[in-house]
């Protein structure tokens, strides 16, 4: 319980000149945890696996191979897309760190546009 009341954390947030610094404290993280899901979701799980879960109804195995054989005929696409994501990523942990919220959406807008183009 002393964890969660514990105050003297407050000392330790640095001071904030302007917005920019605010913002790239605040979502550097986010756009780590999002550069590191992407790359942990393209390598083990596979990219469509959870649209394909969800909207499908379709079982975790049968929707990992599925995922893998689309993944495999449309490689350079998703590369690209994956790479064009976390290149955004880094942009807005350093450039333009308020736009990190746009492109956590902009991510998952991505990701169900290609799920329907490949799977309709």
């Amino acid at each position: 319980m002393i964890f969660f009341v514990n105050w003297q954390v407050l000392q330790h947030i640095p001071e904030f000149d302007n917005v920019h610094n605010f913002a790239a404290w605040l979502f550097t993280y986010a756009n780590i945890a999002l550069s590191f899901g992407l790359l942990i979701l393209s390598a083990f799980v596979g990219w469509f696996t959870h649209p394909l879960m969800l909207f499908n109804n379709t079982r975790f195995s049968k929707a990992k191979q599925k995922s893998a054989n689309a993944a495999s005929q449309h490689r350079s696409a998703l590369v690209k897309t994956i790479g064009f994501i976390i290149f955004q990523a880094f942009l807005c942990s350093t450039v333009t760190p308020l736009l990190t919220p746009v492109l956590l959406v902009l991510t998952g807008c991505l990701i169900y546009n290609s799920y329907k183009v490949i799977f309709a």
